[in-house]
């Protein structure tokens, strides 16, 4: 049992735990794998159980990835192949976003170089019935990437980053990034939540999600920032407070707090 705000979470095991992709493993025989693969997406949409992942010769970027998305209608027992994305570069962050009755898929384009991180776009598609989607459509600004997408109340949010990537081993050009929260009521057309750039430094891998009070919480990865003594700090914590409204934030508190190599950021919107 976990004891957690007052209550009593009891797990409960349903089966044993099923392998379901592998370097040697597919849930379709057309769905081919290579030795690694990761960025994996999944979701519930129309009684139909929906997965995407990210299969290549490495983890790092290269020519010959792809992206395999397949779905289910009995709960994972068949699965059918509804489309493999290949571009000829890297291929990562899938996201299925259920909204306004209609399945978005968006993933975004990255290089070649395996020693480097070379965003190109991002790239959506919607689904029009069993294997058929939208040709892939480019979309927000330039090497954007889409890191989390949350659903809360009807609205999806949208957090990313872009900006100056670096040259791989230069630690004199770090740090040169803007991360953006944005909201959409339908999954095509997106706006800011309040100012346009909520943040720019090294921070860029931030996962949220909402408590009952409306708050959004975030935990980040900030590896590109390096503290006064010279060293790289290593993960963020982050809170922002989000009310539903349609005037912009009149007032944005950012607090930063170095603790061990760890930076602590509060974000405070207010309307």
């Amino acid at each position: 049992e976990i004891s957690q705000g007052g209550g009593v979470w009891t797990p409960v095991l349903v089966g044993e735990p099923k392998i379901l992709i592998s370097k040697d493993i597919s849930p379709h025989p057309e769905a081919e794998t290579m030795e690694s693969n990761n960025n994996i997406a999944g979701v519930l949409f129309q009684d139909r159980m929906f997965l995407a992942w990210r299969t290549a010769p490495a983890h790092f970027a290269g020519k010959e990835t792809k992206m395999h998305i397949v779905s289910s209608g009995d709960n994972g027992t068949t699965w059918d192949l509804e489309t493999t994305i290949f571009f000829g570069r890297d291929l990562r962050e899938p996201f299925f976003l259920p909204i306004d009755g209609k399945l978005i898929f968006s993933f975004f384009e990255g290089g070649t170089n395996p020693v480097d991180f070379e965003p190109f776009g991002l790239f959506r598609m919607e689904r029009v019935g069993l294997g058929d989607w939208t040709a892939p459509e480019l979309f927000g600004h330039d090497a954007e990437v889409i890191w989390e997408i949350v659903t809360e109340n009807g609205t999806a949010f949208a957090q990313s980053y872009s900006g100056d990537y670096s040259t791989p081993g230069d630690a004199q050009d770090l740090g040169k990034l803007n991360m953006f929260l944005n909201k959409s009521e339908d999954g095509t057309d997106w706006e800011p939540v309040g100012v346009e750039i909520v943040y720019h430094g090294g921070l860029t891998e931030l996962g949220f999600y909402f408590d009952l009070e409306g708050n959004m919480w975030g935990v980040g990865e900030m590896r590109m920032a390096m503290t006064p003594d010279g060293d790289q700090e290593h993960s963020l914590l982050a809170k922002m407070t989000y009310q539903t409204g349609n005037l912009p934030p009149t007032n944005r508190t950012l607090l930063f707090t170095n603790l061990q190599k760890c930076s602590v950021m509060v974000q405070i919107f207010t309307l």
